[in-house]
């Protein structure tokens, strides 16, 4: 699975986020099996990290553990 969505700017310059973190809960919310994870290239250093912790968190919510491998950007 690619995330690739876009991450313009906020007014402080930042990468905004929220559309690859709600791609990433959506991940966590539907997966039924193994999967791969690939991030863009384009989001900051870190962000596999925040990814990652949205997908287990969606996971959890649904008392679900799957394995899952995110190619990592950081």
């Amino acid at each position: 699975m690619f995330i690739a969505v876009g991450t313009p700017p906020k007014e402080d310059g930042d990468a905004d986020l929220s559309a690859v973190l709600e791609v990433a809960e959506t991940i966590g919310k539907n997966m039924n099996g193994y999967k791969t994870v690939v991030d863009k290239s384009t989001v900051p250093i870190g962000t596999s990290r925040k990814v990652a912790k949205a997908i287990c968190d969606a996971l959890r919510v649904r008392n679900a553990e799957y394995e899952y491998k995110e190619v990592l950007n950081d």
